[in-house]
């Protein structure tokens, strides 16, 4: 492999080892920055929609109290509520004077405003004295609140009673006084009258107990002050501001053509500081100018964001000349957090570079170990996808749970709906049964015989078989040809209306007569004055139009409204004998009563499931909002009863259906036809909520199961993968070692598996050349291992160092007289053992010559291999004396060696021929050990013979040296265990 390769190779994993995992990891940091934005984004949405619900239920509560009167009908009702709380005993003027202060705001009933309270005893009002109470008159308004209370109260007045009442009222209250409505329709609400020439709106309202009165208030409000719609636009900005705990204000702009005569009108509280007031007012004009160019294009009520104010614009009633503008600063929550990648990013990297300094500290290289960086990798990439799939199953989760929450939105507004419409098709029921109850009950002769007493008689026999259907008939009026009308009712306190419709009627009665009379031999029907009057003024209207009014009630139900009360129902018919018409009947019905029953029964039928609440408000005579009566009532004492009655309070007035979420629960207002009352429901969350935690649930298992399986499945492939390498590069270093014992013993197919099978026969090929490497110089070896190259090995080199000879005594003898197998163990075991002692002195055995070992002991300091040697031979002769006792005991031959030590130059090198190649020494060194070795047979000691020149170095071991009797050489004494 060349060097280019090579480096490409090591930067390739320098590259793999330090970028893969930074690169992956900020990948993976970069798709959870990428989620969380996500889902900020998401709850961002979530806060926006609620705080628009929030402010268009803000919207919807100022709409019912915009202007004074309708404020002072609110206070009004609360302080009823807190007084008919109390027992009648208690009540004085004291506590309604404490209630007053208590619950009216200032500016609404001071000194300027003139008040009576009674207290009633058996029916009749007594006057209470106070500080804010009017002394003057009492004697006035006692009679007034009587005859108020009984047209409240008293069903069975006499018409000469109601006449004798209403004209004493108007006597108090002006000519133009309604004293019918005033009592029965107008408790609890302004209601403009002249007094003593001042122009006032009188306010009345009945406190009971137990539904029986017990006091009651009067009051005199003057009209300026009730015209006065500053006051009345600020107060409601001052408490809605107060009331939502200053998170919404709500802004009074007048509109574009009346903005330079009327002046913004904005909270007290914020009004006093000039520099906010100015820049508010900026921001409103610049608001409503946006508002008005999206009314331009049909969008309404839609949530501007301006200069991190928030706004919901929407137009006033028709009479006040203003914009109303709900504003808050914009919250906190919906700021777009930065997710701060650039640090995240630096924090990752920096993270990165720790560990990299952990493991550089650790292994000493750059980069992750192999098996670490294999995990990083293997996880990294897995948990990817898994980030992905999470963040997309998120948003379909979320996805799923709008989609439910909407169609539980659509089926309960549906079922809200439907209660209007079902409530439109009751008035068939009177027309069927007014019909069946006239051949039922014989009523044809009754209404026919023009006689005030058969139509009273015929109105009560059909009025009694309509209550039994919970069908109430109010009153009814015959036409007879040629005589006079006749009108009967039950309560006479109707009789002006009743009159009035009949009225109406008359003429459309007297006109379709004449076209009838055109065929049939017809009188005229006669009317009064009253009637005549009507006529000419309805006949000016093009020629069919009276016709068409009898057509429209003819057999078939019509419905007339007066003023914002429930709708009477008509219905005609025309009596005839014999072919001839006798009368023409009209029957006029009160759906109240009907409408109660119906709507108690929708409720109940609807409330049976236990996780939706159906609920509806009807507004009573005296002006109170309350809660209609149904079975499950008694959730009303909980928080969510409260809040869902509170919410169809505030969004009463409103045309058009509300909603509003809260975390469990999601609450529905919905307008009926009738608008005295409004339904609403309660939607539980619990089911989706519960759907949407455990799917969310299930998604963290399954992306933390992923995960985890990721995780294991990398181990398992970085083990798989890894683990081998980890055992091959365990058993290179020993081979390395010289521990050739360490073969890898698993079998596998794919490359790794090849690899092994490699290294295992490498290994064999080890094991059998140190078996031949014992036939091969050592010198040899190392020369190998520090050269470069085998050329280089084979050259010849001088080195100083110390020679040792050793032979065995008459080897040849030995040999011819033992058997092989003998000899050989003999001298194997002799060479091993020699061999080993020699190494162990840092020896190299160069050759085996037959029974003869010569080894040499290089210089690794100047002549330090002499007391090497020396100490050397002597452990050799201390394993040979070993050896021969072993064989002594064991009844075996037994031998003598010699030893021969000499110091000198060596030249080392390969003999080389075409056919053979051998690595020896040569030199004088040699050659005197050899010599010496055989002068050994001399020796009476150890018969380790040296020459003069090592006799000091085996001093310095701790030997004595003895001359050999023949020669001028030593040998070694110290030591002979033989002596």
């Amino acid at each position: 492999m060349n060097k280019g390769s090579e480096k490409l190779q090591t930067l390739y994993r320098y590259a793999f080892g330090l970028l893969s995992p930074v690169l992956l990891s900020l990948a993976m940091v970069y798709a959870a920055l990428f989620f969380y934005d996500y889902l900020q984004q998401h709850e961002q949405r979530n806060n926006r929609e609620m705080i628009k619900e929030r402010a268009e239920l803000t919207l919807a509560s100022v709409h019912s109290n915009l202007t004074f009167a309708s404020q002072f009908t609110y206070y009004g009702n609360i302080m009823a509520r807190d007084i008919e709380s109390c027992e009648p005993a208690s009540f004085s003027a004291d506590l309604l004077q404490n209630a007053i202060s208590r619950h009216f705001p200032e500016g609404f009933i001071d000194k300027q405003c003139k008040t009576w309270v009674f207290s009633l005893s058996r029916g009749r009002p007594a006057a209470l004295f106070g500080k804010l109470l009017e002394n003057s008159n009492r004697r006035a308004f006692e009679m007034l609140t009587e005859k108020l209370l009984e047209f409240a109260n008293n069903p069975d007045l006499a018409l000469n009673q109601i006449n004798a009442s209403e004209k004493f009222v108007k006597s108090v209250l002006g000519e133009h006084a309604a004293p019918m409505q005033l009592g029965r329709n107008r408790e609890g609400e302004l209601t403009p009258v002249v007094f003593q020439g001042g122009h006032y709106f009188i306010y009345w309202r009945q406190y009971r107990h137990d539904d029986k009165p017990f006091a009651v208030i009067v009051s005199l409000i003057p009209a300026e002050r009730v015209a006065d719609l500053k006051f009345a636009l600020s107060h409601i900005a001052d408490k809605t501001f107060k009331d939502s705990k200053r998170r919404f204000a709500v802004a009074f702009m007048p509109v574009k053509e009346l903005a330079y005569k009327l002046p913004v009108i904005v909270p007290s509280q914020l009004a006093s500081a000039a520099e906010y007031r100015d820049s508010l007012s900026g921001l409103l004009a610049k608001m409503q100018k946006q508002a008005q160019a999206g009314q331009a294009k049909g969008s309404l009520k839609q949530l501007y964001e301006i200069d991190d104010h928030l706004f919901v614009h929407d137009m006033a009633a028709l009479d006040v000349p203003y914009d109303i503008i709900v504003f808050s600063a914009k919250p906190a929550t919906l700021n777009h957090r930065e997710t701060g990648i650039l640090t995240v990013m630096s924090c990752t990297l920096a993270t990165w570079l720790m560990i990299f300094l952990y493991f550089y500290h650790k292994t000493g290289r750059a980069g992750l170990p192999l098996a670490v960086a294999f995990r990083i990798l293997f996880v990294f990439s897995g948990i990817l996808p898994i980030l992905l799939m999470a963040a997309l199953a998120h948003g379909l989760i979320e996805a799923s749970y709008a989609t439910s929450l909407i169609e539980l939105r659509r089926e309960s507004t549906e079922k809200l709906t439907r209660i209007s419409e079902k409530s439109d098709n009751l008035k068939s029921l009177f027309g069927y049964n007014i019909s069946e109850g006239i051949d039922d009950l014989g009523l044809h002769r009754l209404l026919t015989s023009n006689r005030r007493e058969d139509a009273e008689k015929a109105y009560e026999l059909l009025r009694h078989r309509l209550e039994k259907m919970e069908l109430a008939i109010d009153y009814l009026y015959v036409f007879v040809p040629g005589g006079m009308s006749e009108l009967a009712m039950h309560d006479q306190r109707i009789y002006k209306n009743a009159k009035t419709v009949m009225d109406l009627f008359g003429p459309a009665i007297y006109t379709i007569n004449k076209r009838y009379a055109e065929h049939w031999n017809l009188p005229d029907i006669n009317l009064d004055a009253s009637q005549k009057n009507f006529h000419t003024i309805l006949d000016s209207f093009h020629r069919t139009f009276l016709e068409e009014i009898f057509m429209y009630s003819y057999e078939k139900e019509i419905a007339i409204k007066f003023g914002d009360q429930s709708a009477n129902y008509f219905f005609t018919v025309v009596l005839s004998e014999g072919g001839r018409i006798k009368s023409y009947a009209g029957f006029a019905v009160n759906s109240e009563k009907l409408f109660r029953n119906f709507l108690a029964r929708e409720l109940d039928s609807l409330n049976v499931s236990e996780t939706n609440l159906f609920l509806a408000a009807e507004e009573l005579p005296n002006s109170e909002f309350t809660i209609f009566p149904f079975k499950k009532m008694n959730v009303l004492n909980s928080r969510i009863g409260r809040n869902a009655m509170d919410f169809i309070t505030r969004c009463r007035t409103s045309l058009y259906e509300k909603y509003f979420n809260t975390r469990d629960h999601t609450y529905i207002y919905s307008p009926l036809n009738n608008n005295r009352y409004a339904c609403g429901c309660v939607v539980s969350l619990a089911g989706i909520n519960r759907e949407r935690n455990l799917k969310r649930l299930a998604l963290v298992c399954i992306s933390v199961l992923l995960i985890c399986l990721m995780y294991v499945m990398a181990s398992f492939a970085a083990s798989y993968m890894l683990s081998p390498l980890g055992a091959i590069n365990k058993t290179l270093q020993s081979i390395s070692r010289g521990d050739l014992e360490q073969g890898l013993e698993f079998v596998r197919g794919d490359e790794i598996g090849q690899l092994a099978g490699s290294i295992n026969q490498m290994l064999e090929g080890f094991k059998r050349r140190l078996r031949l490497g014992k036939f091969v110089s050592t010198t040899f070896d190392q020369s190998l291992a520090a050269s470069l190259s085998l050329e280089e090995s084979k050259k010849a080199r001088i080195i100083n160092g110390s020679v040792l000879f050793s032979d065995i005594r008459s080897f040849t003898t030995l040999s011819e007289g033992n058997p092989p197998e003998a000899i050989a163990s003999m001298l194997n075991q002799h060479l091993e053992t020699m061999s080993a002692v020699i190494q162990k002195f840092d020896g190299q055995v160069e050759q085996f010559i037959g029974d003869a070992v010569v080894a040499f002991f290089p210089d690794q300091q100047p002549q330090d291999s002499k007391q090497r040697a020396i100490s050397a031979a002597f452990a050799m002769y201390l394993a040979h004396q070993s050896i021969i006792k072993t064989r002594a005991d064991e009844k075996k031959f037994t031998y003598d060696f010699g030893i021969g030590l000499a110091y000198g130059q060596i030249i080392a090198g390969a003999l080389v021929t075409p056919g053979r190649s051998e690595f020896c020494i040569i030199g004088r060194a040699k050659a005197d050990a050899e010599h010496l070795e055989q002068l050994s047979k001399q020796g009476c000691h150890t018969r380790i013979v040296l020459r003069p020149e090592l006799t000091d170095a085996a001093a310095k071991c701790g030997f004595l040296c003895v001359p050999l009797a023949s020669a001028d050489f030593f040998e070694l004494v110290s030591g002979d265990t033989r002596s």
